[in-house]
């Protein structure tokens, strides 16, 4: 039987069973049909129009509350015209390149030095916890949210002698929580005592034998876990207590106080470092950026103190994470749960070897130059040009030897085109670098999106951040498939350049940026610019460097 006949069989079946329904059944058929042909005839409008522009026309700027006017984070919401040549004629930095590849196409280097991110303690952001309501915050009702920790809610204590590495945990665990979208904030018991008795105590300040001063770094302890359960209880999801805790008083203090909460867990993570060269590497990152620190011998004073009452962490004291030597290996005891899953999973690619990672957006695509989004269109003949002086620009640069470079790029053709040409040790191709998924407004451009989508332009307008294009993916999304990017970049010892596209890098420098994820759609990343970070314990070093094509 013919598919033709097989449907007026089914029909006249339809009809003898019940013939009151059958005009409702052909009506339907026919609304169907019409509202089928009405999305295709749309869409062939929009691709036909041919209408120019292809970005929005505002050009209004957004400032980060951490950096001045005219930091690189700063940008044109959606890509406006301009961005690119935004920072030229600024000052070059002291230290900037200079020399045959300055006359090659680069035309100036910005250096920016990023310090601590917002959500370290109080004394970063004084009336926090006045100020931000529970009620005043969105409310989360995703699974992963509301059914990990029993109440949701998590205490993180680090544990260990200075210069061990915690506040380095401590700071990476939280930019990595509030990057998935965690509220996350680290309570710095440094920060209550340098606000308290100034930046400057002598080595005596942490004799456990004093009990004045024992009993000064309680009264510290017990305002920080105030206000960690008052951040909880307020809207907060994950709170980091970043201190030394290396006495079972205190640990029995900070339980204790945790009792009196429903829900609340803790989950210990400690520090034990022997390497010779990785106290001396940590001891060098807090001379050049700690105000705690005063002098070599004082430290080590400091830390002969802390020595006499330490107490590694035992298996009845609940949950915990001890990492050996700055990730050389892990114990753990009683891990349950998705978050702190996720989090031992986080920690076991960190690492303290320095490394810059270097992101770049392909060449100029023939897309962008007609204003399109989507699509996988070849490199321009512009694009083409700075593929070439991306190659010169990374052979001239010292940091980036052919011998251990790894390149990472996107599958699209754009990507792999402008990094052809760089030699490397490892070439890395990702699906989970491609742009955003665009669905049905691939190969419009967006004027043509604001004719024949109104809505969806809307919609896009409200919420950048969350907005997702039909059949296609939001910012939101995009965070979710980079974590395994992110996870390898972390366990990466060697210099890593990823050369992707707009909405991708965005996401990732945001997360070594540390910057709040309502910003990320609006970050400046310009065509043939290379931005270069270096992640540091106590922030993130910036450069960027403009090539003229």
């Amino acid at each position: 039987m013919s598919s033709a006949s097989g449907a007026a069989g089914a029909a006249a079946m339809v009809a003898q069973h019940d013939g009151g329904r059958r005009r409702v059944i052909l009506l339907g058929c026919a609304a169907s049909f019409f509202v089928t042909y009405l999305l295709r005839r749309s869409r062939s409008k929009a691709v036909g129009s041919g209408k120019g522009g292809g970005v929005f026309k505002s050009t209004s700027e957004r400032t980060f509350r951490r950096y001045p006017q005219n930091s690189p984070s700063v940008g044109p919401r959606n890509g406006a015209p301009g961005e690119e040549g935004r920072h030229a004629g600024t000052a070059a930095a002291a230290g900037g390149r200079v020399g045959p590849l300055t006359s090659s196409g680069l035309n100036n280097t910005l250096d920016f030095s990023h310090p601590d991110g917002p959500n370290i303690g109080p004394a970063s952001d004084p009336g926090w916890l006045e100020n931000h309501d529970q009620e005043g915050l969105p409310v989360k009702t995703d699974l992963l949210h509301t059914g990990h920790m029993k109440g949701g809610k998590l205490l993180i204590c680090v544990i260990g002698l200075p210069a061990r590495g915690k506040t380095y945990i401590a700071r990476k665990v939280a930019r990595y929580l509030r990057w998935i979208n965690y509220r996350t904030r680290v309570f710095c018991l440094a920060r209550y005592r340098q606000d308290k008795y100034g930046h400057k105590q002598a080595a005596e300040f942490f004799d456990t034998a004093n009990k004045e001063y024992t009993s000064s770094r309680m009264e510290l302890l017990a305002c920080a876990l105030d206000d960690s359960v008052g951040y909880l209880n307020r809207g907060g999801e994950v709170a980091i207590l970043d201190g030394t805790n290396v006495t079972e008083a205190r640990r029995n203090a900070i339980r204790e106080r945790l009792q009196r909460e429903d829900g609340y867990e803790i989950l210990w993570i400690e520090s034990i470092c022997e390497d010779p060269q990785v106290i001396a590497h940590n001891v060098a990152q807090l001379r050049e950026a700690s105000p705690d620190y005063v002098a070599d011998h004082d430290f080590e004073r400091r830390i002969a103190f802390y020595k006499i009452d330490y107490v590694h962490v035992r298996e009845e004291e609940g949950s915990y994470a001890k990492v050996f030597d700055a990730g050389r290996k892990l114990e753990l005891n009683r891990i349950h749960g998705f978050l702190p899953t996720k989090i031992i999973s986080f920690l076991m690619n960190l690492h303290i070897m320095p490394r810059p990672v270097y992101f770049t957006r392909h060449g100029e695509s023939i897309f962008n130059i007609h204003g399109l989004i989507g699509g996988d269109s070849s490199l321009s003949p512009k694009g083409e040009k700075f593929a070439d002086l991306l190659s010169l620009f990374i052979h001239n640069e010292p940091e980036l030897p052919p011998d251990q470079l790894n390149v990472w790029t996107s599958t699209m053709k754009r990507a792999r085109a402008t990094a052809a040409k760089i030699k490397c040790a490892r070439y890395v191709e990702w699906r989970s670098l491609r742009e955003i998924e665009v669905g049905v407004c691939d190969g419009l451009s967006y004027d043509q999106i604001r004719d024949n989508f109104p809505q969806e332009y809307k919609a896009r307008e409200v919420d950048k951040l969350r907005y997702r294009y039909p059949r296609g993916e939001s910012y939101m999304d995009i965070i979710s498939r980079l974590e395994s990017v992110i996870f390898e970049l972390e366990r990466q010892q060697a210099p890593v350049v990823i050369v992707a596209h707009q909405a991708v890098l965005r996401c990732l420098y945001a997360y070594f940026l540390d910057l709040p994820p309502e910003e990320v759609p609006y970050l400046a990343i310009p065509l043939h610019t290379v931005i270069k970070v270096t992640p540091k314990a106590y922030g993130c070093a910036e450069k960027r460097y403009k090539m003229m094509v």
